[in-house]
């Protein structure tokens, strides 16, 4: 019995020992954790930071300017203006101006754009019906939008003068324009063949025009050559593209424009 009494005080005094023990390491446990807690936490946000910047670079590269070939920031070009007959207009098409080959074509650049069409009218034409006027009496507007990009297109309605007296006229023109925004891109769209126009009238506009683009530094455009439009599907009526028409004189155009604005 004495051996069952001692055993009992030493086997108190052990459990007694023991649970001294447990609140320093229960203290060592939660240091531990809270440890280990700061260092996920710091490597968290040392992540998040790093995703962030890797954002803001990307976000910086796509919101920078265009470098240009010399070193020297520019901006991309972002206004485009048109000076046209019927078919600026959307003759042909349904919808007016919007839906004509240059409001599709400025849609597609995403530019903001001026169309400036004249139904009847030419370099040297003016419409007698509804009064509008030549080509020319449209330019003050056209420079008053400041465009960094001109497209002058046509015409056919010129038909009844002579290769001399529209290169004269579109010659004047494309100076006025020029004078006035020296940093534009010009470009003089040729009038193209259609099912009921006279062919050798047409080839004489487009031999003045061109004439009057090459003494004055101006793109000269001829979707006539280039084969733009086939006669017998692209047509509504005798004289104007139909949808279809429009939609690819605006593809062809929109490629001729992101060329040159890109040369610069």
């Amino acid at each position: 019995m004495s051996s069952g009494r001692l055993s009992s005080p030493r086997s108190r005094g052990g459990s007694r020992k023991r649970r001294r023990n447990r609140p320093q390491r229960n203290a060592w446990v939660l240091l531990f954790s809270a440890l280990v807690l700061a260092l996920v936490s710091v490597g968290g946000l040392a992540y998040v930071n790093n995703q962030r910047a890797k954002a803001i670079a990307v976000e910086s590269a796509n919101t920078a300017p265009i470098a240009s070939p010399t070193g020297e920031e520019t901006l991309q070009p972002q206004k485009i203006g048109f000076i046209g007959d019927s078919w600026a207009g959307g003759a042909g098409a349904g919808g007016g101006r919007d839906n004509s080959y240059a409001g599709i074509a400025a849609k597609e650049l995403g530019w903001s754009y001026l169309i400036l069409p004249g139904g009847g009218t030419g370099y040297l034409q003016e419409n007698t019906t509804t009064a509008e006027k030549p080509f020319s009496a449209r330019a003050a507007e056209l420079i008053a939008f400041a465009p960094d990009v001109v497209v002058v297109q046509g015409s056919s309605n010129d038909y009844r003068y002579t290769t001399i007296q529209i290169q004269e006229a579109a010659s004047a023109l494309f100076a006025q324009i020029r004078a006035a925004l020296p940093d534009a891109k010009i470009i003089a769209v040729g009038v193209i063949d259609s099912p009921a126009a006279d062919e050798t009238e047409l080839s004489s506009s487009r031999s003045g025009v061109s004439a009057a683009a090459a003494s004055n530094d101006i793109q000269w455009v001829d979707g006539n050559a280039e084969g733009w439009l086939e006669l017998e599907t692209d047509f509504v009526d005798g004289y104007h593209p139909n949808l279809v028409g429009h939609q690819k004189v605006a593809h062809h155009l929109v490629s001729i424009v992101e060329a040159a604005v890109a040369t610069d």
